[in-house]
């Protein structure tokens, strides 16, 4: 969700580029993410579900077949699908936010996945409280922190139902962080662009 400036144009370029350094997308708000999940959940395998999945195919062409191939080798079909259906959610909650966002290309993703992969290989150490510090310290620095805390808590109780092996559930977060990030990233170079204009 972009954020509407209103600035006197100056001409000062110093002003102009402390704007740049400090815009970013809005954070959006619980209330709006559970309305989503509501809508998902109503129009579950019919027509609408459908039609927003291949909406974020068609858009985030990228971030959908990663959500598809991470890890084949090492994540078991149950995983892989868990991995899937929040990452879906993430990509189409934030395309709703910002309907002109633009695609996440290979540059981008590699340099999040870098140093999300090196985040991931040092939290995997940690264990029991430890574990959940660590975990809510992830969440809480994020910029869509509610957003990351819904789906960790969606993944983190459907994993009690499916064959989810818990060595595994800090490679699934971290997958569904890498898309999260992209997606953020793009949307604060879009918003740079927006307002530097001013």
């Amino acid at each position: 969700m972009s954020l509407s400036l209103r600035c006197p144009n100056s001409g000062n370029s110093k002003k102009k580029e402390t704007l740049q350094l400090n815009y970013s997308m809005s954070k959006i708000p619980l209330e709006t993410i559970l309305t989503y999940w509501q809508q998902m959940k109503l129009t579950f395998d019919k027509e609408a579900i459908y039609v927003s999945l291949k909406n974020c195919h068609t858009s985030q062409r990228l971030l959908m077949h990663y959500l598809l191939s991470a890890e084949k080798n090492i994540l078991n079909e149950d995983e892989i699908q868990l991995l899937y259906y929040p990452g879906s959610f993430i990509v189409d909650v934030m395309i709703k936010e910002n309907p002109n966002l633009d695609e996440v290309k290979i540059e981008l993703w590699e340099k999040v996945r870098e140093s999300n992969m090196d985040m991931m290989e040092f939290l995997s150490t940690e264990e029991g409280e430890g574990m959940i510090r660590s975990l809510h310290d992830v969440i809480d620095a994020n910029p869509q922190s509610e957003l990351l805390r819904f789906v960790t808590d969606a993944l983190m109780h459907d994993k009690t139902s499916q064959n989810i092996r818990e060595e595994n559930i800090w490679r699934l977060l971290t997958h569904l962080k890498i898309v999260l990030d992209c997606l953020e990233k793009v949307g604060e170079k879009k918003d740079n662009r927006a307002a530097s204009r001013f």
